[in-house]
């Protein structure tokens, strides 16, 4: 056999070693040391810093190891990074988040992410059981995740299955700051096991692991990514063990619900668009609800009130208060008593009789105990009372950065109800920037209907019991928008007890 023909006996032998690759975690956390000293902090729930490395172990709000300089090579880092810009991402977008990501990279094979799979797998997996002495098994799931502008993961706590321990690995520009956004945010959590406000937040940097236990307690976020010309590129997943047993999540008490009141007839009359009070324009209305489940009454209110209750509602910020948690919410409120009284007095005309019988006309809905009066009867002091129908009220503000999430313990999931949501504000209100209401079957990822903002308009929708709705992160966008908030005065409204 000649030289030539050893060569293209070669050939392909060669060409796969020039595309494998090898990838080791820096041997400085190798060290005998380093592994010690972390152990010793990690299981005593105490702090503990390598001044070689920099490396940390933190105990608060909940256990999380930093490793900077994780990988050896800067070569095969960069190579990582144009694989996985390579793959394709799927959109990621509901409550929760909004971001890109990949498929499971298990399943994906090129030379830099197989051989950073094998580190894990190999290396840094025995390193984490010297660690935390945690009993992990051999199951890893990883994905890699894109951010850009405006994307974000909101308040969680990643407790699942049998998850132990979640990683991410950062591959972000160098020159990734503070201002660009996109931290990994750690919250404190309350005395009923709620996430309580933000104690730490963690820069993405290049080439940075960081890991946490996952427990009850172990709630984070990703913050909004605020850069429009970078991108937050990172593997991120969990490591696997048997099943723990997990205390009973804490379920928040039902707000009150309340009768409908009364209500003088001059007020009802003055608020209340005309055009609304024609019982022709109801049946119009009706049909339409009846066969859509849902409407939007626009210019609902008389121009004058509805320019005052916008003044008053924007006119005194100690007023609102935030309310929360934020693995469940985050927007303002003002309770009943601190609102201004002309707020007050459109409260008042939300739980008035009259209301829920101008909303049972309507919607055919059963709010009244006689359906046929109607609503001018009713403001006169005609003696049909809705008794038995009850509703909730509540005066909210969104701005940046506030939402509604969905999740299991809501007390009001489950209930038939009647949505109403008045809307101050929010005029040329892009749903680019969040802060739409979105409806949605349960357990099923497909928007059923969505409510945008828009000046004096009232939205109804009826809600079932396999219906939810959360309000969409309103985003960085909003900034730059001509009303950068909105308040809203929304109800709930529950038929006749039968």
């Amino acid at each position: 056999m000649s030289f030539t023909d050893l060569t293209e006996v070669d050939e392909p032998r060669r060409k796969a070693l020039k595309t494998a690759k090898v990838a080791n975690l820096d041997k400085a956390y190798a060290t005998a040391a380093l592994k010690s000293n972390f152990a010793t902090a990690f299981l005593s729930k105490s702090r503990s810093k390598d001044d070689s490395t920099g490396a940390e172990v933190y105990a608060s709000p909940f256990r999380h190891v930093s490793l900077p300089g994780f990988i050896d090579d800067a070569d095969f880092i960069d190579d990582l990074i144009a694989e996985l810009q390579s793959l394709d991402m799927q959109d990621k977008n509901n409550d929760l988040y909004k971001f890109k990501q990949s498929v499971e990279l298990k399943h994906v094979n090129t030379p830099c992410i197989k051989a950073f799979r094998n580190v894990l797998q190999g290396q840094v997996l025995p390193w984490l059981h010297d660690i935390t002495a945690f009993p992990l098994n051999n199951k890893i799931d990883m994905f890699c995740s894109n951010y850009d502008y405006t994307d974000t993961l909101l308040c969680h706590d990643d407790e699942l299955e049998e998850r132990h321990i979640a990683f991410i690995y950062y591959l972000v520009p160098a020159s990734w700051s503070k201002e660009d956004g996109g931290t990994l945010d750690l919250f404190d959590a309350d005395d009923k096991g709620q996430p309580n406000s933000i104690v730490k937040s963690i820069l993405p940097v290049q080439n940075q692991f960081v890991f946490f236990e996952v427990t009850p307690a172990s709630f984070h976020q990703v913050s909004e990514v605020l850069t429009e010309e970078k991108t937050r590129l990172a593997i991120s997943g969990w490591f696997h063990g048997p099943p723990i047993a997990r205390p009973q999540p804490y379920t928040e008490p039902a707000i009150p619900i309340s009768s409908c009141g009364g209500i003088e007839e001059m007020v009802f009359f003055d608020w209340i668009n005309p055009v609304y009070i024609s019982q022709e324009i109801q049946n119009d209305i009706r049909e339409r609800f009846e066969s859509e489940s849902e409407l939007e009454l626009s210019d609902f209110l008389k121009d004058e009130k509805y320019e005052e209750l916008v003044a008053a509602m924007q006119s005194d910020d100690r007023a609102w208060t935030h309310r929360g948690p934020p693995n469940k919410r985050n927007y303002d409120v003002c309770k009943a008593e601190n609102l201004p009284a002309v707020a007050q007095t459109f409260a008042q005309i939300l739980r008035s009789d009259a209301m829920f019988l101008l909303l049972s006309s309507m919607t055919g809905l059963q709010l009244h105990d006689n359906p046929a009066a109607d609503a001018e009867g009713v403001a006169n002091g005609s003696d049909a009372k809705g008794d038995t129908a009850k509703c909730r009220v509540e005066a909210q503000r969104f701005q940046h950065g506030s939402y509604t999430l969905l999740h299991d313990t809501d007390p009001h999931a489950g209930e038939m109800a009647l949505d109403l949501v008045f809307f101050l504000g929010g005029a040329e209100w892009s749903m680019d920037c969040g802060g739409y209401i979105s409806y949605v079957a349960k357990g099923e990822d497909d928007e059923l209907l969505s409510v945008s903002p828009a000046p004096n308009s009232l939205a109804l929708v009826y809600k079932d019991r396999e219906t939810l709705r959360f309000t969409k992160h309103i985003n960085h966008r909003v900034t730059k928008a001509k009303e950068p908030q909105y308040c809203t005065i929304a109800a709930s409204y529950y038929e006749n007890a039968d």
